[in-house]
């Protein structure tokens, strides 16, 4: 196992562990839902560019659907969370 590496900067951040805490099933659900978000995000503001710098994935057909399927989820998620939160 490497071992971390301690800078002598004193602005220098604490090392962080690999690998993050283990989540709760509405943690996941969560986190799931805001990854997702990311994408939409990403992928809308990137083919909001005039003109993409690469036109060809804003009109790439089955990038599109999983792109609405993101956003369906993302709905769908989002209504059940509420749900599960109260």
């Amino acid at each position: 196992m490497p071992r971390a590496v301690r800078s002598s900067s004193p602005d220098a951040a604490p090392p962080t562990s690999p690998i993050p805490p283990p989540l709760s099933t509405t943690g996941k659900k969560q986190l799931g839902l805001q990854t997702r978000e990311g994408f939409v995000k990403m992928y809308n503001s990137y083919c909001a560019q005039i003109p993409p710098p690469n036109p060809e994935v804003c009109s790439d057909a089955p990038l599109k659907k999983v792109f609405e399927r993101f956003t369906s989820m993302q709905q769908k998620a989002k209504g059940k969370l509420q749900a599960d939160i109260r």
